[in-house]
């Protein structure tokens, strides 16, 4: 299955979701007669909701707007032609941003110079980057809005270890590692924490929130280092 495929089948599931909670808390919404590319669902007061999944929100913490689906034939996206009356997008499978469509397009508008764009993994598509903790409280729908909250309460180790992530603990080979986390060296022979995507002092790996009293025996090299070595991170992490 291609990328845009399973996109797309992920979006069809959230379209279920939405309905089956806007059903549920009496929103009334129904399905249109026919296939409209600018909504997906109707409240009973007729209001149009238009449902998104974005899989990199979660990660990038950045609503998406497609403003050209093609930048080069100057095509619009669905942020120019889109024309419900609430747009929903979801970042994971319990979470979404709800706000009202028209007045987050207005200040979208309003604000277009500010935010960073990028280019879509599809095609020539304009993609508008909108930090999620930037988008105005007067601009969301708060009773919708609501219903698609989660706190997971996860730490950030166990968050790694879903996705897959190992760290690795071991002396420093040199002292030209720089910690990731504080920007300063880790002189060798002291321990670090990381993997691909850096190396960080203990006690750094501790406050960024990789590493705690559960997480320390999930490291990869932590049966290879010697007593004292075991005894100074069980002393760091409590």
């Amino acid at each position: 299955m291609s990328l845009f495929a399973k996109d797309k089948k992920i979006g069809e599931i959230a379209v279920k979701k939405a309905y089956v909670l806007l059903k549920r808390a009496g929103y009334s919404p129904r399905v249109p007669f026919q296939v409209e590319k600018d909504h997906d669902l109707i409240l009973g007061d007729g209001r149009r909701v238009e449902v998104k999944f974005d899989v990199v929100m979660d990660s990038t913490r950045n609503l998406g707007v497609e403003w050209w689906s093609d930048k080069i034939a100057r095509q619009p996206g669905w942020g120019q032609y889109c024309e419900a009356d609430i747009l929903m997008q979801f970042y994971n499978m319990d979470n979404a941003v709800v706000v009202d469509w028209p007045e987050f397009k207005r200040w979208i508008m309003e604000n277009f110079e500010k935010f960073e764009r990028k280019d879509s993994k599809y095609s020539n598509a304009d993609v508008i980057l909108v930090p999620m903790d930037q988008i105005p409280e007067f601009v969301k729908i708060h009773d919708i809005g609501n219903m698609f909250k989660l706190d997971y309460d996860l730490a950030r180790w166990e968050i790694e270890a879903i996705r897959g992530r190992k760290y690795r603990i071991e002396p420093a080979k040199s002292n030209r590692a720089v910690c990731v986390f504080c920007g300063e060296s880790i002189s060798k022979g002291h321990l670090r924490v990381g993997n691909q995507g850096g190396w960080r002092h203990g006690r750094c790996a501790v406050s960024e929130g990789i590493l705690s009293r559960d997480s320390l025996e999930r490291l990869e090299g932590i049966d290879e280092l010697n007593e004292w070595q075991t005894e100074h991170m069980q002393k760091i992490v409590d």
